[in-house]
């Protein structure tokens, strides 16, 4: 070392120097170099004192020294351990930063290329689909179905506007679920049929086969049994679950054909309008008395309207598009 680092080192151990120089200073003293030189300045300056004046041995004196071991060896001590944290710092937040901005870019990047298959029923049809992972569907006319090309691992969520019969196997790792505006139906492996036309107040369920579980907009949860039939009133957010003795749903949509139990004249002109693309009016009330029980292929819409006729006082008169209901 020259005299120039002695004048620096000097100022460093009296603490007037800047931190650039104290940093190259301690860096060398942590040197095998630097630790020669402290151990030969200690020793140099133990020899002074013992040869120098007796008073530097006065009680209660420090010995200079000492002190200055002491100050060394501690700010030694701390630039190792900084020196350690820096060298780790320096592999592990690259490491990390690069980890996190991958992960963000591959959430956007998966978010952002999602793709959905969209399918539209045209009125007076149906179609049977069938989604990747197994589960199976006919759809009924008007209907439309949004679900995604590859569905996420924990859940495999689909979205309905009308009707659609599915058929699902039990799977409670990866539940099926169908939304629907104001409602959503958990399928826990079923077979069952949902009715969900965003223009009609009412969801109506009915489970032919296993368990399915309908959550309201309002968070109440609806757990259904083979053999029954909910209707959910989106409007009032009432909720009815009824017995019924129906044909298996499976069988009718196999067949192509209409299955009422009951039904009031309304459930059943709604129906017929997404078939047919007809219009059902009326200006007595009286006409909504009335249900109707029966089944029906789906081929005349005017053998159907003569058969209710048959059965009902009500009666229908067509005049193109638009059909005018009344009483007899």
């Amino acid at each position: 070392m020259g005299n120039n680092e002695d004048i620096i080192l000097k100022d460093v151990l009296k603490g007037t120097t800047n931190t650039t120089e104290m940093s190259e200073i301690v860096k060398w003293l942590a040197t095998n170099e630097g630790q020669d030189f402290l151990s030969n300045d200690i020793d140099e300056s133990i020899k002074s004192l013992l040869q120098g004046d007796d008073s530097l041995f006065a009680p209660m004196v420090p010995v200079p020294s000492e002190k200055i071991l002491a100050r060394i060896n501690h700010r030694i001590r701390f630039q190792k351990v900084l020196r350690r944290v820096r060298n780790i710092a320096a592999i592990v937040i690259p490491i990390t930063l690069l980890a996190g901005f991958i992960l963000y870019a591959s959430s956007h990047r998966s978010a952002g290329k999602e793709e959905y298959t969209e399918i539209y029923v045209p009125k007076g049809e149906q179609k049977k689909i069938a989604f990747e992972d197994g589960p199976r569907a006919y759809l009924g006319s008007d209907t439309k179905l949004r679900y995604p090309k590859n569905f996420a691992s924990e859940e495999r969520k689909i979205y309905l506007e009308g009707e659609g019969y599915f058929m699902v196997e039990k799977n409670p790792d990866h539940p099926f679920i169908i939304e629907m505006n104001e409602a959503v139906v958990k399928v826990l492996g079923t077979s069952f049929n949902v009715e969900a036309y965003p223009e009609n107040n009412n969801i109506t369920v009915q489970l032919d086969e296993g368990s399915i579980k309908l959550t309201s907009s309002n968070q109440k949860e609806y757990l259904m049994v083979p053999g029954e039939k909910l209707t959910y009133n989106r409007k009032s957010g009432d909720c009815v679950i009824t017995q019924i003795n129906n044909t298996p749903l499976l069988k009718i949509w196999e067949n192509q054909a209409f299955s009422f139990n009951n039904a009031p004249l309304r459930e059943v002109l709604e129906t017929l309008e997404h078939w047919y693309d007809v219009e059902f009016q009326t200006e007595d009330p009286n006409v909504w008395n009335y249900s109707y029980t029966f089944q029906s292929d789906r081929s005349s819409l005017k053998n159907i309207l003569s058969d209710m006729e048959k059965v009902s006082p009500v009666v229908f008169q067509s005049e193109g598009k638009v059909i005018k209901i009344s009483m007899k």
